[in-house]
């Protein structure tokens, strides 16, 4: 009886315990300019971890990516885990800036001045060197046409005719 009594308790107690998900969304909006915009959503101490781990010497405390401090870090690893390509011609990302928003930094980043093309490729690798199960949704938004697509660790890259 005890031990049927003590896996319900352990049942009971497991269910309260918090189930993490490691997702990123992301969203690659054309503009009537000629830019591509980019926003992307991530949990903050996932991207802190990610930050602090390979990009960054020396850490004191809790990141707060917000400061200026950290631009170029983030910069760079959004240039490193995200690959956008038009025509198999790759772009470099120029990082605009974050904001924090409750548990989550929405990052913001473009491409101006874009060329001719026929097929767009994104290959989106955010925070796969930090978790396994990670997993970023990608949403491409082109003159009222939407393609989305699930970025995993064994399928990283979205192609798309535009």
């Amino acid at each position: 009886m005890r031990i049927i009594n003590s896996i319900i308790i352990f049942l009971i107690l497991s269910s309260f315990t918090e189930h993490k998900y490691y997702v990123s969304t992301s969203i690659f909006n054309f503009t009537e300019k000629g830019s591509l915009q980019i926003t992307l959503r991530v949990f903050k101490d996932d991207m802190s971890h990610a930050i602090s781990s390979g990009y960054l010497d020396e850490i004191s405390g809790d990141l707060d990516l917000t400061k200026d401090v950290y631009f170029n870090d983030i910069e760079d690893y959004f240039n490193s885990k995200v690959h956008v390509l038009f025509d198999s011609n790759r772009f470099e990302l120029d990082f605009i800036g974050l904001e924090s928003k409750n548990e989550i930094y929405v990052c913001y980043l473009e491409v101006e001045k874009l060329p001719n093309f026929q097929v767009l490729t994104i290959d989106n690798q955010v925070l796969f060197d930090q978790f396994n199960d990670q997993q970023n949704i990608i949403h491409v938004k082109k003159s009222g046409k939407r393609d989305s697509f699930i970025s995993r660790v064994n399928n990283s890259s979205l192609r798309v005719n535009i």
